[in-house]
């Protein structure tokens, strides 16, 4: 479902920060996290969204249609967010998986442009028990060995399997859509990021008390329990969190069984106060 609409934004060290445009209504824009980018992370998520809402399918740099740059920092990552949802304007809703939405978190901190933020899963490391952090960095390190030997398709596959821990009904989803060839030139993308600011987290938990808008977070209930551990987190320090369970999926829904996530995102959206003109 490609457009030619594209949307470009400079993010305050020049970098170009650019998203493919879908469909038409208030603006969404999406935030993807892993080695995915706007351009493979959301064909089933769009069809379900582009009829009711302007889908801005961000980047940040490094991934297709946006440019690299050598700084993969966090700081950066959460500035090409701020810049691309700001040259929209204001009312935006924000919406941010995986590390996506530990990146649309921070940025909701340091932006006034928001109408409301939806995180389906933020992969917020610190949270982690010493047991699945030490999983997550095992697993890490078998996508860089997979990665230095160049078989990005492999490193790809494992990033799946052992660090998103995609369920069997994933696995079968991403096989039909490619997703892993799709991952696969990302990978060494996600290694630079890791290696230059460490798992995705915050930089610090006390931005949270500034974040006013309504903030919907998601996680799954096949998903591991850190997620449920990251919700709960969440919701004891923002202002206005709602917190659901998505029934019978886990991390990867939105890419693969969006269908329960796209509802919810829709029931928030219709519950919000409309825009004000001008």
């Amino acid at each position: 479902m490609g457009t030619d609409r594209i949307h470009r934004a400079t993010s305050p060290d020049g970098t170009t920060i650019a998203g493919r445009v879908h469909g038409q209504g208030p603006p969404l824009v999406l935030v993807p996290g892993g080695p995915t980018d706007g351009e493979t992370c959301w064909p089933l998520l769009l069809p379900l969204l582009s009829e009711r809402y302007t889908c801005f399918a961000l980047n940040t740099r490094g991934r297709s249609l946006s440019d690299d740059h050598s700084d993969h920092s966090h700081e950066r990552l959460v500035e090409d967010v701020i810049a691309f949802v700001e040259s929209i304007g204001d009312d935006v809703v924000l919406f941010g998986h995986s590390a996506g939405g530990v990146h649309a978190l921070e940025a909701a901190a340091h932006t006034p442009a928001l109408r409301a933020l939806a995180l389906y899963e933020p992969a917020l490391s610190e949270l982690a028990d010493a047991d699945v952090a030490a999983r997550m960095g095992d697993a890490l390190e078998q996508v860089g060995h997979a990665a230095q030997e160049g078989r990005l398709t492999d490193a790809a596959q494992t990033f799946l399997e052992e660090v998103a821990q995609a369920t069997d009904d994933e696995l079968a989803a991403a096989a039909k859509t490619r997703a892993v060839e799709g991952m696969a030139p990302l990978v060494p993308v996600v290694l630079d990021e890791v290696a230059q600011a460490g798992p995705p987290q915050l930089s610090d938990h006390g931005l949270l008390a500034h974040i006013r808008v309504p903030v919907l977070i998601l996680y799954g209930g096949r998903s591991w329990p850190l997620f449920r551990t990251v919700a709960r987190h969440l919701e004891e320090r923002l202002a206005d969190p709602r917190v659901r369970e998505v029934p019978g999926v886990a991390h990867l829904a939105p890419e693969f069984e969006p269908e329960s996530v796209a509802a919810e995102l829709v029931q928030l959206l219709e519950e919000l106060p409309a825009p004000q003109p001008g």
